[in-house]
């Protein structure tokens, strides 16, 4: 059998097919082309994108399944024909930051926004960033409402639904009835029937006719509809093995998470609670990672590859510090208004010594999420890393020692599409084999290097120092 996960991703149209019976694994990926912002993409052009690159390795195929992965907190509205009447704004657009910032000075609000959704107050989320259109003049009642993960799945199945995963990182959806939260509807005036209609994991519709001549395959073939691929990373990390595993992906974005049988909420509003298909997932999230060495890169080094840059890298522990909130904050303290920058430089300090100052940042950010998940939890789970941070060795052993603690390094470099793989075995009722293709990932065991960690955690005390000055000004 074939099973063919098709993902609209921050940045990329990707795609991967699995055979069953030989467990061969085909990729197929490509960076979107003529994007001018990456925080508001056309949901056009990354549908067709995204059917163009799967194509490339379903044109032909006999497939069996198709399973859907995308973004979570991606929002648009679209009229009555479902044609999009606005960008889609991705996690990373702050467009909503100053109505968020208002909010967060309500004590009543944060606290209950927080207990029945699992999400905090930032623009992030697509309720807020529905706040933020509505006073822009949209009248939300009048459209219908949906992120590209959901558009994806209309335009493959004519349905307009969503999985319990993806809209419970939406904001608008109270975490414990796994339904969308009346009140939170009144305050935006819209009703149910602007949103798209909930559904459990295991539901699969046929691939329509259009679809299938676009990807190259035959109609009716079952479709799983979108799940998050932060909740896919999950379920290709772990499996059914609940809170045994940490998945923690570093790409353009990062997040920690760890699955849970409940909703589970921190007493400082410093983690998030979303679902898998499976469970509930506590999770902690950064906005800045490779966000902030891309910017870097395009700015100071144009022309220079990342091998080239870190190769110089490595020579310097003395590096200044760096705050990683160039998008924003998100965990742990949710200030989407912050900004990026650098402290402690000195006159010895050059662009190379901040390039790896900005390694560093963003790590220690990952690692104050990382302490606040471990006071959810009474064990110290297994760490799998996964994303592009693997393809740079440098960093990779960065974040080791910071968290100074061994980690296993995925073999999978897409984890996400690899989860929405096990969530069609799934599916398909393949539980066994589910089992044995996680035996079989035998990943890298990565270990922290002593005397870079001690001097990590001395540094990290200094970060916090800064993070906590920064968090004093107010705007």
């Amino acid at each position: 059998m074939l099973i063919l996960a098709i993902e609209s991703s921050t940045s990329s149209a990707k795609a991967m097919l699995f055979d069953t019976e030989t467990e061969k694994i085909v990729v197929e990926q490509q960076r979107y082309m003529a994007i001018n912002d990456e925080t508001a993409l056309d949901p056009d052009k990354v549908l067709k994108q995204t059917l163009s690159v799967t194509k490339k390795i379903s044109a032909g195929r006999k497939i069996d399944l198709i399973v859907l992965s995308g973004v979570w907190h991606s929002v648009f509205l679209a009229d009555k024909n479902f044609k999009p009447v606005t960008k889609a704004y991705q996690w990373n657009s702050t467009i909503a930051n100053q109505i968020c910032s208002e909010l967060r000075k309500n004590e009543e609000f944060l606290r209950n926004y927080y207990n029945k959704t699992g999400c905090m107050v930032n623009s992030i989320y697509p309720y807020f960033k529905l706040m933020y259109l509505s006073s822009e003049g949209y009248d939300l009642n009048k459209h219908y409402i949906l992120g590209q993960g959901v558009y994806n799945t209309y335009f493959l199945t004519n349905r307009f639904i969503t999985s319990e995963c993806m809209v419970s990182g939406s904001g608008l959806m109270n975490i414990r009835s796994s339904k969308y939260d009346e009140e939170l509807l009144n305050n935006l005036n819209i009703t149910e029937e602007n949103l798209p209609e909930i559904i459990h994991y295991n539901q699969t519709y046929p691939l329509t006719k259009k679809a299938a001549e676009y990807l190259g395959v035959s109609e009716g073939i079952p479709v799983v509809a979108t799940s998050a691929d932060g909740g896919l990373n999950q379920l290709g990390a772990e499996g059914f093995q609940n809170n045994e595993i940490m998945s923690f992906s570093v790409g353009t974005s990062a997040a920690l998470r760890l699955s849970c049988s409940e909703p589970i909420l921190n007493k400082n509003r410093s983690t998030w609670c979303y679902k898998t298909p499976l469970s509930y997932l506590a999770g902690a999230s950064t906005s800045g990672a490779g966000s902030c060495t891309s910017w870097f890169m395009d700015k100071f080094f144009s022309g220079k590859t990342y091998d080239e840059v870190e190769e110089v890298c490595k020579q310097s522990l003395d590096t200044p510090i760096f705050l990683p909130f160039l998008y924003g904050e998100r965990s742990p303290g949710w200030r989407d208004d912050l900004g990026a920058s650098f402290e402690d430089v000195r006159p010895n300090h050059d662009i190379y010594n901040m390039y790896r100052s900005i390694l560093e940042g963003t790590i220690f950010n990952c690692f104050q999420g990382y302490e606040s998940l471990l006071s959810l939890s009474n064990i110290k789970p297994r760490i799998v890393l996964s994303g592009g941070i693997l393809y740079s060795p440098l960093w990779t052993q960065i974040c080791v020692d910071i968290f100074g603690q061994e980690m296993e390094a995925s073999r999978n470099p897409q984890s996400s599409m690899f989860g929405a793989i096990i969530l069609g075995l799934i599916v398909l009722n393949m539980k066994e084999q589910v089992r044995l293709l996680l035996k079989s990932e035998n990943n890298e065991i990565i270990s922290p290097d002593a005397i870079n960690s001690d001097h990590y955690s001395g540094k990290y005390k200094n970060y916090l120092k800064w993070y906590e000055i920064t968090h004093s000004y107010t705007i």
